[in-house]
């Protein structure tokens, strides 16, 4: 094992810039596996069953410059044995894919679980290894609101704490997404060019349920919804939820109106009947006239017409006695 091992040391503290041609030479040869010493036992006898397998799956993957597999193979190692040293290795798989802020983290937590497993020496030189590699890196802070709204970071989930999520990002394009149900998803896409701490802030906002009004009335008709033009003829919309003044007119028609109140996410429907203008009969308006001017006429031939003479009194004469009759006179 010893044989085949350089020290890790070698690959990390280049991180900070892209692999020389005479560097890239040296890593074919696999990095410090086993981040061994005297006093310790090779991983290989260490490790047992499929641990064991996987770990050995990650040298011969690792010595064929496929460090991607190699780092998978050494982390389901890890996970099986719990063996910190194992950290040592994925770190530096993960420097050779030039994912140094993965790198920093494995190696920050191989001095978390490797505390009283590994030797002095090996933890100064992961420490001073970490002070090389954080200058490549920055600082991220997510803020999510509503703090229950779930992260993914690049596509992968992350558990956030109150809202937060902290973490080191390589410098490049990162994605962020939160969703919630019953809100609108929140994403952001961030190139970041330097190392300093950065904040990203993800506000979700409550989904609404739309509200809809229909009004149905004739072809022609023009109706106005709160002061504001909503259609000509029957017509579906969106309305806010609340109280909504409706107006509904046609040429030759009476206007109509109503107040409708709508509820959040409710569907409503009215049906506006125009009822006709009354109109002017003017045939009857005609024929009234002429019976009242013909009334009228009638009326003012008897009303000035000249009383008639008067007929003479009859003179009658006083018989004259032994007349035989009173003759009247012309």
């Amino acid at each position: 094992m010893r044989l085949v091992c350089l020290s890790l040391s070698l690959t990390l503290l280049a991180a900070a810039a892209p692999p020389s041609p005479k560097l890239a030479a040296r890593v074919k040869t696999p990095p410090a596996l086993a981040a061994e010493s005297h006093t310790q036992k090779p991983l290989s006898e260490v490790l047992t069953g499929v641990a064991r397998v996987a770990y050995e799956s990650g040298r011969l993957l690792l010595e064929a410059d496929d460090s991607a597999t190699a780092h998978a193979k050494f982390k389901e190692a890890y996970q099986l044995s719990k063996s910190p040293r194992l950290l040592w290795n994925m770190a530096a798989c993960s420097k050779l894919q030039r994912r140094y802020a993965m790198a920093v983290q494995e190696l920050e937590l191989f001095l978390t679980d490797g505390a009283g497993q590994i030797t002095p020496e090996q933890e100064a030189r992961a420490r001073e290894l970490l002070e090389t590699l954080r200058v490549v890196v920055a600082p991220v802070t997510v803020r999510v609101v509503p703090a229950n709204a779930s992260l993914a970071v690049d596509g992968e989930p992350r558990a956030t704490l109150h809202g937060e999520y902290k973490f080191l990002a390589d410098v490049g394009r990162h994605e962020f997404r939160a969703s919630l149900d019953a809100h609108a998803t929140a994403s952001r896409a961030i190139d970041i060019n330097e190392t300093k701490a950065l904040t990203v802030d993800l506000q979700l906002t409550p989904i609404v349920p739309e509200s809809t009004l229909m009004v149905a009335t004739m072809a022609e008709a023009a109706v106005e919804v709160d002061g504001r033009s909503f259609s000509v003829g029957s017509r579906e919309g969106t309305v806010s939820a609340g109280t909504h003044q409706v107006r509904v007119w046609a040429r030759d028609y009476q206007p109509w109106s109503t107040e409708v109140m709508i509820g959040t996410g409710e569907h409503k429907a009215i049906a506006a009947m125009l009822d006709p203008e009354p109109r002017t009969n003017w045939w009857l308006v005609g024929t009234a006239a002429a019976v009242t001017f013909v009334g009228l006429g009638f009326g003012a031939y008897y009303l000035f017409k000249p009383e008639p003479a008067a007929a003479p009194a009859p003179i009658f004469l006083q018989p004259i006695a032994g007349s035989v009759a009173t003759l009247p006179l012309p």
